[in-house]
């Protein structure tokens, strides 16, 4: 990523990928809502820093080595699907916010970061970043940079989601809104799975 012609197009492709509706981003917004920001900080920050790492990974041939081992695509897809299915069932059971109360987030910076490794939409990011960005055999110094790039990118717009959330924790204090809200955040992270229902191959 020391091209300079290469960065713009890399910000703004870093920039709609993340900011895109995800399982990520309604993570982040259900966890705001529940716990604020600053209880949300270490799932973004996992989710970040997980996402930098894969992208170095990928940089370093191992999304290859993924794509080469039969039915091992189909198992971290299913294992992706599990986890969200989990998270999504901690959300939607959750009652409104009592007075004083901080609340539980429902993943932390290891969970956030741990996640990026079965999530098909943060390979799908990594992936096409990589192919498309980084030149032939980048050095470490290519890599390196554009995982920073990626994660600095991932935090500002994580941060964006995060505070969308933590806007309605007021309402959330309201039994009726905050059980249609969770529902409906348990829901959309449940539609976020379609893509692995549809392809395990």
């Amino acid at each position: 990523m020391t091209d300079s012609a290469a960065l713009i197009p890399f910000l703004t492709y870093c920039l709609v990928m993340t900011l895109s509706p995800g399982p990520n981003n309604l993570m982040v917004l259900a966890t705001a809502a529940r716990v604020g920001l600053t209880g949300a900080t270490p799932l973004a920050a996992g989710i970040a820093i997980g996402s930098a790492l894969q992208f170095a990974a990928v940089a370093a041939g191992f999304g290859g080595l993924v794509a080469s081992i039969p039915g091992l695509q189909a198992v971290m897809k299913l294992m992706a699907g599990g986890l969200l299915l989990w998270i999504a069932y901690r959300i939607a059971f959750n009652g409104p916010i009592k007075s004083g109360e901080t609340g539980r987030a429902p993943a932390g910076f290891c969970g956030g970061a741990a996640f990026q490794w079965v999530n098909p939409k943060a390979w799908a990011v990594t992936t096409g970043a990589a192919m498309a960005y980084l030149p032939p055999g980048p050095t470490p110094t290519d890599t390196s940079l554009a995982a920073l790039i990626l994660a600095i990118v991932s935090m500002i717009t994580l941060a964006i989601w995060a505070c969308g959330g933590s806007a309605l924790r007021t309402l959330l204090s309201h039994r009726r809104f905050a059980t249609g809200f969770n529902m409906a955040a348990a829901l959309l992270l449940i539609a976020s799975l379609a893509p692995l229902l549809f392809r395990l191959d």
